[in-house]
């Protein structure tokens, strides 16, 4: 009787990878937005009505998301529909060009454990993977300018790198951390190239691709007379912003969640990197058998780990560890553990003997269901971005908060806010009083938190919004003494308004928003409470 061998092979895995991906992208399709898609959701709706980053909103991020934002809006309409689907079309891409980039660089078999495990990671729960955050976006560009990176080593396929490497950066900044692989490579391909003026060109063409982008960004913002303003919200407060000290490692241990959700995945990895730069001091010189130096005999996996630390490295600045900073890394770690995957049989050692990689997949992959099964299947979407940020109140903002404003506001109308909350605004459609899209610059400990203070109030006082939302900020973690400046100007300012709801935080997940009542509940904490002008 013929002895028969469960074989998971990668097709079956991309397949499986890709079927999960669209029925997690699908379900969460209409989801409550985070208040990072509210900005970027928000700033791409007022650029379509003619306004400008830095001018007229205000953030320290690069506008690259902004306006591919406006550009999903331009196309399909004004809807968190739309920015969930941008979000799906944006992954399948990026998988796309991580199994193009893993056939020239490793082989076609990894290049399908490659775009499978990509495609995992992306929508994993810790890694807030649902949302449509800027992170998501420089992933496409890193996967584009790695393809082009190893399609061919010559001046037109680096110039196009260089381009998709800026293209990332104008996503955001952490980005330009990547271009420190490519320079890596350069100069191992200069130390081995005879020919000087070639190693040249390749610098130029590398160089020029690369600042491009940003060359046409700086001179669109002088062409329009906000030069100044653009370099000191991209380059002076983030600067400010990233060196601050009161959250240094405080979420150092989300290292540990984002590998809780593909844990086997992640213990493949780490197992075959450590025993790759073990072997790579064992045996420093290798021979060059290709032109391209990405293909040095190998040196693949070595390559590898080298881009993986660099991933590591654009997720630290300003130390925040933050959730979906780790995304950053889903490019370079997919490449790797489809390479580790390849030689499970080599890097697994008596282990892989015992449990074959098709056993291990299908383990991994149960797991992997069994971790994130109600964020996968068995719960809603408003509680599944109800447990991620609890205490936030996302759903209600939408469903409660911002249905009472959108069914009372007229055209015209601008809302002010002290609070974190910008997706207000999108779901209303309507503008914002002053340009800050969130209280976090104004309550910070930075050098520039008084002027924002002061920005912030005249730009509310002079625009006198009919409506206001309007958050107690001494009750945030974040409070200093622009916070308690801030908050006593409100209790002033609002003399002139009528209250006309509160969202109560009634459970530690859930929020009611009431409109009938004769005063506060002072035994409830009011997460927000929106307040109309009086009419005199």
């Amino acid at each position: 009787m013929k002895n028969y061998r469960f074989s998971f092979d990668e097709k079956i895995f991309f397949y499986f990878s890709l079927l999960l991906t669209l029925f997690v992208r699908l379900r969460f399709l209409d989801a409550p937005l985070e208040r990072d898609e509210g900005e970027y959701a928000y700033a791409g709706m007022m650029i379509l009505r003619g306004q400008l980053p830095y001018a007229d909103f205000y953030n320290m991020k690069l506008p690259g998301v902004y306006y591919l934002y406006a550009l999903a809006f331009k196309l399909f309409g004004q809807s968190v529909i739309v920015i969930r689907s941008l979000l799906l079309i944006i992954n399948l891409l990026t998988a796309f060009l991580i199994f193009k980039t893993a056939v020239n660089w490793l082989s076609k078999t990894a290049a399908w454990w490659a775009a499978g495990v990509f495609l995992l990671l992306s929508f994993s729960f810790h890694a807030q993977g649902w949302i449509a955050n800027c992170e998501q976006f420089v992933n496409l560009f890193v996967a584009a300018s790695l393809y082009f990176l190893t399609k061919k080593w010559s001046p037109p396929y680096l110039f196009l790198c260089g381009l998709m490497l800026g293209f990332a950066t104008l996503m955001k900044q952490h980005a330009f951390h990547f271009g420190f692989f490519v320079a890596f490579l350069w100069l191992k391909e200069a130390f081995n190239e005879r020919t000087f003026l070639k190693s040249v060109y390749s610098a130029l063409a590398l160089g020029l691709g690369y600042g491009l982008p940003l060359a046409v960004t700086v001179v669109f913002f002088w062409q329009k007379g906000i030069f100044d303003a653009f370099y000191f919200y991209i380059i002076q407060y983030a600067t400010a912003y990233s060196t601050l000290k009161a959250q240094i490692f405080d979420n150092i241990d989300n290292i540990a969640f984002i590998m809780v959700d593909n844990a086997l995945l992640w213990i493949v990895l780490l197992v075959a990197a450590f025993q790759i730069v073990k072997n790579s001091f064992k045996n420093p010189n290798q021979t060059s058998a290709y032109s391209n130096p990405i293909f040095q005999e190998n040196t693949e996996g070595l390559n590898l780990c080298i881009l993986t630390g660099i991933a590591f490295v654009a997720v630290c600045p300003g130390w925040y560890f933050r959730l979906h900073y780790f995304q950053y890394l889903f490019v370079p770690t997919s490449l790797l553990m489809a390479y580790a995957l390849t030689h499970y049989d080599k890097y697994m050692g008596q282990f892989g003997q015992k449990i074959n990689r098709s056993w291990f997949l299908c383990i991994s992959l149960l797991l992997t269901l069994a971790v994130q099964a109600e964020y996968i299947v068995l719960k809603a979407p408003d509680y599944v971005t109800a447990t991620m940020y609890r205490w936030h109140y996302f759903s209600e903002i939408r469903h409660q908060v911002a249905r009472f404003l959108g069914e009372h506001v007229k055209e015209g109308d601008t809302i002010g806010q002290l609070n974190y909350e910008p997706e207000i605004w999108f779901y209303t459609n309507t503008y914002g009083a002053s340009g800050f899209l969130y209280a976090y610059p104004l309550i910070e400990n930075h050098v520039y938190a008084s002027q924002f203070v002061n920005q912030y109030i005249r730009e509310t006082e002079i625009k006198q919004p009919e409506w206001f939302v309007y958050k107690n900020l001494s009750e945030d973690e974040k409070n200093s003494s622009t916070g308690r400046e801030l908050n006593n100007w409100a209790v002033n300012y609002l003399k002139n308004y009528e209250l006309k709801g509160i969202l109560y935080a009634d459970e530690k997940l859930t929020g009611r928003f009431e409109t009938n009542f004769l005063s506060i509940d002072t035994s409830r904490s009011a997460y927000l409470e929106v307040y109309k002008r009086k009419v005199y």
